[in-house]
């Protein structure tokens, strides 16, 4: 964490001493790392007691202060244990609002470059190819995991130390006023909209209103800094009204300043493809397949060169890029492909996959297993038949669903013409591993897609051997 005087931390995060602390003989010490984990915390560092949903962390005091925590940052004082005499406890109104306020602290204070990365899908995987490719000539920091929300964005932002150069972080959102808060805390001096897509559309009553959330981002953007945006999206295209500063596009329409102008898949594991860009012409190839990862591959690009970086770096940079696991991985066990695409799911994503699927040849059979898409709301039979009908004409010789939402898309299957004695249906994620470890034959290809929820991911470890 970047060095801060306690007194400079209780001042503008807005923290009240409580009785028993002596804050006047430690005020220019330094404030300590945080955590918000009772299991993980280490000696000497700060425990804020969130309160979530389903838990409470001042539940956990005992076990935070056993672990030798320094610093308590409390909402309730109430029948508070007895603290060491090294240990000071901080009050505050909301002690998620004061890891916010600490966390955007810290931005401002370091106040060096940083990308938020949102948009509906291909976020997490835009954020790591552009934190790997700006890698080569900075040190990056980046969100790890999927720590994109109003907890985990801050926990990120207190990671940023003196020798970051600059960082990349990624705003997640399933409500409106989500990204104006996230954004608000990191203070973008760039921001990139990867897409707008049927994701989260439960808690929209269209797509616009999707896109008007993403373009919050925007609202935050500093004026000086640049909007990196996906040219072949029009709901993306249609929010640069929203930002009068810099703006870069990029995608495959010749109207993007970074096109992508050329690709094509030698097989599963190695797509060759080239990007055109102001004054440039990068040909590079990647050990992984799909024109949905392009467009990250383009962003992360875009980024990438508009920091600097020199064109042939970013092309050796290129080749090196793999995907994270869960998102697009390719395994072999047994002589059986797995593709491993389990981490989410959503229509626009799994079309994209079938487009690619429909291209793969040199398999004795291909293989979908799709679980349920969630949170669709009242749209979701309709995309998971959009999604069936889309399956029966992709080249497959096996469709198999997990999920009672996912059922529909097989049902939508046989209705346009899939054999429907190849076509079945899983309860659970359980039910399908199991009939996948006696059906599958080497020499197979399977696709394996499916939300969170659902799990799918059982699926790939039990054809791994990892689950019993």
């Amino acid at each position: 964490m970047l060095k801060l005087k306690l007194s400079e931390v209780l001042s503008s995060v807005r923290l009240e001493p409580q009785p028993g602390s002596d804050i006047g003989s430690l005020s220019d010490q330094l404030f300590p790392p945080v955590s918000i984990d009772s299991r993980t915390i280490k000696a000497g560092e700060a425990f804020f007691a969130i309160k979530g949903e389903r838990f409470d962390g001042h539940q956990f005091l005992p076990q935070a202060l056993e672990r030798g925590a320094q610093v308590l940052v409390l909402s309730d004082t109430t029948d508070l244990p007895p603290l060491p005499e090294d240990c000071m406890c901080l009050k505050a109104e909301d002690t998620t609002a004061a890891l916010q306020r600490l966390a955007a602290f810290v931005r401002e204070q370091w106040g060096k470059s940083l990308l938020a990365i949102t948009g509906s899908m291909g976020k997490t995987t835009t954020r790591h190819f552009t934190a790997s490719l700006l890698g080569t000539g900075q040190n990056v920091l980046q969100s790890p995991g999927n720590l994109n929300n109003h907890i985990g964005l801050p926990l990120t932002l207190l990671e940023i130390d003196e020798h970051h150069d600059s960082a990349v972080v990624e705003l997640g959102m399933n409500h409106p006023g989500e990204i104006s808060l996230l954004s608000s805390i990191c203070h973008p001096s760039g921001a990139l909209i990867t897409n707008v897509g049927p994701v989260h559309s439960e808690f929209f009553s269209s797509m616009l209103e999707v896109a008007q959330a993403k373009g919050e981002i925007l609202d935050h953007l500093d004026p000086a800094g640049t909007y990196f945006y996906n040219a072949d999206d029009p709901l993306v295209v249609g929010l640069r009204d929203q930002f009068s500063g810099r703006q870069v596009s990029f995608g495959f329409g010749t109207d993007a300043n970074y096109q992508v102008t050329d690709f094509h898949f030698k097989n599963l594991q190695k797509m060759e493809f080239s990007i055109e860009g102001p004054d440039c012409l990068i040909k590079a190839s990647v050990p992984f397949i799909g024109k949905h990862v392009l467009y990250n591959i383009a962003a992360a690009t875009a980024v990438a060169l508009e920091s600097n970086l020199e064109p042939k770096a970013v092309q050796n940079a290129l080749s090196s890029l793999r995907p994270l696991p869960q998102r697009g991985q390719i395994l072999e066990c047994e002589g059986i492909t797995i593709w491993d695409d389990t981490y989410n799911s959503n229509p626009e994503a799994v079309n994209t996959l079938l487009d690619t699927l429909r291209l793969v040849t040199g398999y004795h059979r291909k293989v979908l297993v799709l679980g349920d898409m969630l949170e669709l709301g009242s749209e979701s039979t309709k995309y998971h038949r959009q999604v069936g009908g889309k399956a029966a004409s992709s080249n497959l010789d096996y469709i198999f669903t997990v999920g009672p939402e996912a059922w529909n898309a097989g049902a939508e299957a046989g209705n346009t013409g899939f054999p429907q004695g190849h076509i079945d249906h899983f309860n659970d994620s359980h039910g399908a591993a199991e009939f996948l470890r006696h059906f599958l034959q080497p020499g197979d290809l399977v696709l394996i897609k499916g939300s969170r929820g659902v799990r799918m991911e059982v699926i790939t470890e039990s054809l791994r051997g990892v689950l019993s």
